[in-house]
Protein backbone atom coordinates (compact mmCIF):
# COMPACT_ATOMS: atom_id res chain seq x y z
CA UNK A 1 0.00 0.00 0.00
CA UNK A 2 1.53 3.33 -1.11
CA UNK A 3 1.80 6.41 1.07
CA UNK A 4 -0.65 8.37 -1.08
CA UNK A 5 -3.24 5.61 -0.72
CA UNK A 6 -2.70 5.50 3.05
CA UNK A 7 -3.14 9.27 3.36
CA UNK A 8 -6.25 9.15 1.20
CA UNK A 9 -7.69 6.49 3.50
CA UNK A 10 -6.75 8.61 6.51
CA UNK A 11 -8.70 11.57 5.11
CA UNK A 12 -11.81 9.46 4.64
CA UNK A 13 -11.64 8.13 8.18
CA UNK A 14 -10.96 11.63 9.52
CA UNK A 15 -14.05 12.95 7.74
CA UNK A 16 -16.09 10.21 9.39
CA UNK A 17 -14.76 11.07 12.83
CA UNK A 18 -15.57 14.77 12.41
CA UNK A 19 -19.14 13.90 11.47
CA UNK A 20 -19.45 11.86 14.66
CA UNK A 21 -18.07 14.59 16.87
CA UNK A 22 -20.21 17.49 15.67
CA UNK A 23 -23.70 16.43 16.87
CA UNK A 24 -22.43 14.44 19.80
CA UNK A 25 -23.64 16.70 22.52
CA UNK A 26 -27.13 17.45 21.31
CA UNK A 27 -28.95 16.82 24.60
CA UNK A 28 -32.22 15.98 22.89
CA UNK A 29 -33.26 12.37 23.28
CA UNK A 30 -33.93 12.26 19.54
CA UNK A 31 -30.45 13.43 18.52
CA UNK A 32 -29.34 11.95 15.20
CA UNK A 33 -26.17 12.06 13.16
CA UNK A 34 -26.20 14.54 10.25
CA UNK A 35 -25.68 13.62 6.64
CA UNK A 36 -22.38 14.28 4.87
CA UNK A 37 -23.96 17.33 3.23
CA UNK A 38 -24.56 19.00 6.58
CA UNK A 39 -22.44 21.63 8.27
CA UNK A 40 -20.90 18.89 10.41
CA UNK A 41 -18.19 18.44 7.78
CA UNK A 42 -16.51 21.45 9.46
CA UNK A 43 -14.23 22.59 6.64
CA UNK A 44 -12.20 25.77 6.66
CA UNK A 45 -11.81 28.05 3.69
CA UNK A 46 -8.51 26.44 2.74
CA UNK A 47 -10.05 22.98 2.87
CA UNK A 48 -8.38 21.91 6.11
CA UNK A 49 -10.53 19.87 8.44
CA UNK A 50 -11.51 21.77 11.54
CA UNK A 51 -11.04 20.22 14.97
CA UNK A 52 -13.41 20.71 17.87
CA UNK A 53 -11.57 22.36 20.74
CA UNK A 54 -11.67 21.13 24.34
CA UNK A 55 -10.21 23.07 27.26
CA UNK A 56 -8.31 20.71 29.51
CA UNK A 57 -9.40 21.32 33.13
CA UNK A 58 -7.03 19.80 35.72
CA UNK A 59 -9.04 18.29 38.57
CA UNK A 60 -6.05 16.82 40.38
CA UNK A 61 -2.95 14.68 39.90
CA UNK A 62 -2.25 10.97 39.68
CA UNK A 63 -4.56 10.14 36.78
CA UNK A 64 -5.02 6.91 34.88
CA UNK A 65 -2.71 7.68 31.93
CA UNK A 66 0.55 6.97 33.77
CA UNK A 67 2.57 3.78 33.29
CA UNK A 68 3.14 2.07 36.63
CA UNK A 69 6.60 0.85 35.57
CA UNK A 70 7.73 4.25 34.28
CA UNK A 71 6.40 5.95 37.42
CA UNK A 72 6.02 3.31 40.14
CA UNK A 73 4.11 5.45 42.61
CA UNK A 74 1.79 8.38 42.12
CA UNK A 75 -0.23 10.24 44.73
CA UNK A 76 -3.85 10.99 43.87
CA UNK A 77 -4.65 14.55 44.86
CA UNK A 78 -7.88 16.31 43.95
CA UNK A 79 -8.32 20.00 43.27
CA UNK A 80 -11.20 21.63 45.16
CA UNK A 81 -14.51 21.85 43.33
CA UNK A 82 -14.55 25.63 43.82
CA UNK A 83 -11.22 25.99 42.03
CA UNK A 84 -12.29 23.64 39.24
CA UNK A 85 -15.58 25.47 38.64
CA UNK A 86 -13.82 28.82 38.76
CA UNK A 87 -11.62 27.60 35.92
CA UNK A 88 -14.67 26.29 34.03
CA UNK A 89 -16.38 29.67 34.35
CA UNK A 90 -13.32 31.47 32.98
CA UNK A 91 -13.32 29.14 29.99
CA UNK A 92 -17.03 29.83 29.45
CA UNK A 93 -16.52 33.59 29.70
CA UNK A 94 -13.75 33.54 27.10
CA UNK A 95 -15.99 31.56 24.77
CA UNK A 96 -18.84 34.10 24.87
CA UNK A 97 -19.79 35.14 21.37
CA UNK A 98 -18.01 32.20 19.75
CA UNK A 99 -20.26 29.34 20.79
CA UNK A 100 -20.58 27.12 23.85
CA UNK A 101 -17.31 25.82 25.30
CA UNK A 102 -16.19 22.23 25.71
CA UNK A 103 -14.15 20.93 28.65
CA UNK A 104 -12.12 17.81 29.38
CA UNK A 105 -11.67 16.85 33.04
CA UNK A 106 -8.17 15.45 33.39
CA UNK A 107 -5.27 14.94 35.80
CA UNK A 108 -6.91 12.59 38.34
CA UNK A 109 -9.60 9.93 38.21
CA UNK A 110 -12.84 11.98 38.10
CA UNK A 111 -14.98 9.27 39.69
CA UNK A 112 -12.81 9.42 42.80
CA UNK A 113 -13.42 13.14 43.21
CA UNK A 114 -15.84 13.58 46.13
CA UNK A 115 -17.56 16.53 44.42
CA UNK A 116 -17.94 15.13 40.91
CA UNK A 117 -21.76 15.56 40.76
CA UNK A 118 -21.41 19.22 41.75
CA UNK A 119 -18.62 19.71 39.19
CA UNK A 120 -20.74 18.27 36.36
CA UNK A 121 -23.84 20.26 37.29
CA UNK A 122 -21.76 23.42 37.77
CA UNK A 123 -20.17 23.01 34.35
CA UNK A 124 -23.57 22.63 32.71
CA UNK A 125 -24.86 25.67 34.61
CA UNK A 126 -21.86 27.67 33.32
CA UNK A 127 -22.93 26.93 29.76
CA UNK A 128 -20.51 24.13 28.88
CA UNK A 129 -21.82 22.22 25.87
CA UNK A 130 -19.57 19.17 25.80
CA UNK A 131 -18.21 17.52 28.95
CA UNK A 132 -15.50 14.90 28.56
CA UNK A 133 -13.25 13.19 31.04
CA UNK A 134 -10.16 11.01 31.14
CA UNK A 135 -11.14 7.98 33.21
CA UNK A 136 -10.27 4.33 33.64
CA UNK A 137 -14.05 3.80 33.14
CA UNK A 138 -14.27 1.25 35.93
CA UNK A 139 -16.93 3.20 37.81
CA UNK A 140 -19.12 3.32 34.69
CA UNK A 141 -19.57 -0.43 34.91
CA UNK A 142 -21.03 -0.28 38.43
CA UNK A 143 -24.77 -0.02 39.15
CA UNK A 144 -26.37 2.93 37.34
CA UNK A 145 -23.27 5.10 37.17
CA UNK A 146 -23.22 5.14 33.37
CA UNK A 147 -26.79 6.38 32.94
CA UNK A 148 -26.41 8.76 35.88
CA UNK A 149 -23.28 10.30 34.39
CA UNK A 150 -24.94 10.74 31.02
CA UNK A 151 -27.94 12.39 32.68
CA UNK A 152 -25.50 14.74 34.45
CA UNK A 153 -24.01 15.81 31.09
CA UNK A 154 -21.10 13.46 30.40
CA UNK A 155 -20.86 12.84 26.66
CA UNK A 156 -17.31 11.69 26.02
CA UNK A 157 -14.85 9.44 27.82
CA UNK A 158 -11.12 9.12 27.11
CA UNK A 159 -10.05 5.72 28.42
CA UNK A 160 -6.37 4.69 28.72
CA UNK A 161 -5.26 1.15 27.93
CA UNK A 162 -1.63 0.09 28.39
CA UNK A 163 -1.93 -3.40 26.95
CA UNK A 164 -4.04 -5.49 24.60
CA UNK A 165 -5.09 -8.00 27.27
CA UNK A 166 -5.53 -8.20 31.03
CA UNK A 167 -2.05 -9.54 31.68
CA UNK A 168 -0.19 -6.77 29.86
CA UNK A 169 -2.51 -3.89 30.81
CA UNK A 170 -2.88 -4.75 34.49
CA UNK A 171 0.90 -4.94 34.92
CA UNK A 172 1.28 -1.32 33.75
CA UNK A 173 -1.70 0.52 35.18
CA UNK A 174 -2.13 2.28 38.51
CA UNK A 175 -5.91 2.24 38.33
CA UNK A 176 -8.59 -0.29 37.46
CA UNK A 177 -8.10 -3.41 35.37
CA UNK A 178 -8.38 -4.29 31.69
CA UNK A 179 -11.68 -6.05 32.30
CA UNK A 180 -13.28 -3.23 34.32
CA UNK A 181 -12.22 -0.63 31.74
CA UNK A 182 -13.69 -2.67 28.89
CA UNK A 183 -16.89 -3.23 30.85
CA UNK A 184 -17.16 0.47 31.67
CA UNK A 185 -16.83 1.49 28.02
CA UNK A 186 -19.51 -1.03 27.01
CA UNK A 187 -21.90 0.07 29.79
CA UNK A 188 -21.43 3.74 28.88
CA UNK A 189 -22.29 3.09 25.26
CA UNK A 190 -25.22 0.78 25.96
CA UNK A 191 -26.72 3.19 28.52
CA UNK A 192 -26.48 6.03 26.00
CA UNK A 193 -28.19 3.93 23.36
CA UNK A 194 -31.07 3.14 25.71
CA UNK A 195 -31.37 6.84 26.59
CA UNK A 196 -31.21 7.99 22.98
CA UNK A 197 -28.14 10.15 23.62
CA UNK A 198 -25.09 10.29 21.37
CA UNK A 199 -21.82 9.65 23.22
CA UNK A 200 -18.29 8.78 22.22
CA UNK A 201 -15.52 6.67 23.70
CA UNK A 202 -12.00 7.70 22.74
CA UNK A 203 -9.08 5.41 23.40
CA UNK A 204 -5.95 6.79 25.01
CA UNK A 205 -2.73 4.90 24.43
CA UNK A 206 0.14 6.18 26.62
CA UNK A 207 3.18 4.98 24.69
CA UNK A 208 6.34 3.96 26.50
CA UNK A 209 9.12 1.41 26.20
CA UNK A 210 6.96 -1.12 28.03
CA UNK A 211 4.10 -1.27 25.51
CA UNK A 212 5.41 0.03 22.16
CA UNK A 213 5.43 -3.43 20.59
CA UNK A 214 1.80 -3.89 21.64
CA UNK A 215 0.56 -0.56 20.21
CA UNK A 216 -1.15 -1.91 17.08
CA UNK A 217 -2.87 -4.67 19.06
CA UNK A 218 -4.13 -2.13 21.61
CA UNK A 219 -5.65 -0.04 18.81
CA UNK A 220 -7.39 -3.20 17.55
CA UNK A 221 -8.87 -3.69 21.03
CA UNK A 222 -10.20 -0.13 21.06
CA UNK A 223 -11.76 -0.77 17.65
CA UNK A 224 -13.54 -3.87 18.95
CA UNK A 225 -14.80 -1.84 21.93
CA UNK A 226 -16.41 0.68 19.57
CA UNK A 227 -14.03 3.59 20.16
CA UNK A 228 -14.46 6.40 17.63
CA UNK A 229 -10.79 7.38 17.73
CA UNK A 230 -7.54 6.64 19.54
CA UNK A 231 -5.16 9.28 20.91
CA UNK A 232 -1.51 8.27 21.20
CA UNK A 233 0.52 10.15 23.79
CA UNK A 234 4.07 9.89 25.02
CA UNK A 235 7.06 8.23 23.35
CA UNK A 236 8.07 10.02 20.13
CA UNK A 237 11.57 8.62 19.73
CA UNK A 238 12.91 7.43 16.41
CA UNK A 239 12.59 3.82 17.58
CA UNK A 240 8.86 4.29 18.17
CA UNK A 241 7.96 5.48 14.67
CA UNK A 242 7.42 2.04 13.15
CA UNK A 243 5.11 1.09 16.02
CA UNK A 244 3.19 4.37 15.71
CA UNK A 245 2.81 3.81 11.97
CA UNK A 246 1.54 0.26 12.58
CA UNK A 247 -0.95 1.58 15.15
CA UNK A 248 -2.23 4.23 12.70
CA UNK A 249 -2.63 1.72 9.90
CA UNK A 250 -4.42 -0.72 12.21
CA UNK A 251 -6.86 2.06 13.03
CA UNK A 252 -7.45 2.81 9.35
CA UNK A 253 -8.34 -0.74 8.40
CA UNK A 254 -10.74 -0.87 11.37
CA UNK A 255 -12.41 2.49 10.66
CA UNK A 256 -10.92 4.19 13.74
CA UNK A 257 -8.93 7.41 13.44
CA UNK A 258 -5.59 7.28 15.29
CA UNK A 259 -3.51 10.37 15.98
CA UNK A 260 -0.31 11.01 17.88
CA UNK A 261 0.17 14.14 19.95
CA UNK A 262 3.67 15.37 19.19
CA UNK A 263 5.76 17.49 16.86
CA UNK A 264 5.72 16.36 13.21
CA UNK A 265 9.04 15.13 11.85
CA UNK A 266 10.01 15.94 8.24
CA UNK A 267 11.83 12.60 8.12
CA UNK A 268 8.53 10.79 8.70
CA UNK A 269 6.09 12.50 6.34
CA UNK A 270 3.91 9.38 6.20
CA UNK A 271 2.82 10.19 9.77
CA UNK A 272 2.13 13.89 9.16
CA UNK A 273 -1.64 13.53 8.87
CA UNK A 274 -1.70 11.52 12.07
CA UNK A 275 -0.67 14.59 14.08
CA UNK A 276 -4.24 15.85 13.83
CA UNK A 277 -7.23 14.42 15.62
CA UNK A 278 -10.94 15.21 15.46
CA UNK A 279 -10.49 17.19 18.67
CA UNK A 280 -7.84 19.64 19.82
CA UNK A 281 -6.92 19.88 23.49
CA UNK A 282 -5.83 23.24 24.86
CA UNK A 283 -4.76 24.09 28.37
CA UNK A 284 -7.31 26.15 30.29
CA UNK A 285 -5.62 29.33 31.48
CA UNK A 286 -5.45 29.67 35.24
Amino acid sequence: MGVSHILSSCARVFNHCVILFDPLFNHSASATLPSRSSSAMLTRAKGDLEMIEFARIPIGTGGAAICARCQPSTAILHTSSDEILSCVKRVAQRAEGSGSPNVLLDGAEPFRHPSLPAILSGARAAGVERIAMVTDAGALGVADNASGSISAGLRQIHVPLFGSDSRSHDALTHAGTFDTSCTGIARFQSAAERMGVEVLAIGVLPLCVHNLADAAAIVAVFARLGAAAVRLIGDDSSTSRSHIRAACETGMVNGVWVWHEGDPSPQHSSLADHRRGPIRLVEAAS
